[in-house]
């Protein structure tokens, strides 16, 4: 049986943020929007550093830098837009993501992030005999191949 671990993050219990998969999730909805890998890689350095700076060197590294690719200051700006109109997308109502002038951004510590790790049994969840074989088991094929994507 193969154990897969699946990392969220739950933002003020409105949006889960699934980095790997590159998803912002409504809690109550559970509607999805799809970020830019690079926009993902950013809202993951800002909210592991919750009420710290997170400089534009920083986020130039973790955007672009760990890819091999070098950007211009205004493909940083518009990444940081980008976030946060998806987060009001994904159901914010406030911006969660600061500007501090020349310093970099930052989410603020009354933002409360809580990390969640959750393991996936795959072939035990696939072979359990009270699955009928009437469309469900293939929905649940295709939640855990979307889960481990």
């Amino acid at each position: 049986m193969e154990n897969t671990k699946v990392t969220s993050y739950c933002i003020n219990n409105i949006v889960d943020f699934i980095p790997d998969k590159n998803r912002l999730i409504n809690c109550e909805s559970r509607d999805e929007n799809t970020l830019y890998s690079t926009a993902s890689r950013c809202l993951f350095l800002l909210i592991t550093n919750v009420g710290k700076v997170v400089s534009h060197k920083s986020l130039y590294e973790a955007g672009w830098e760990s890819q091999g690719k070098e950007v211009t200051p205004n493909t940083l700006y518009q990444t940081i837009s980008e976030l946060r109109k998806q987060l009001k997308n994904a159901g914010f109502k406030q911006n969660i993501i600061q500007t501090l002038p020349r310093q970099g951004w930052t989410i603020n510590n009354d933002v409360k992030v809580t990390k969640v790790t959750e393991s996936v049994l795959l072939e035990e969840t696939l072979a359990m005999s009270a699955i009928p074989d009437n469309g469900i088991k293939k929905l649940c094929k295709n939640l855990v191949k979307f889960l481990t994507q």
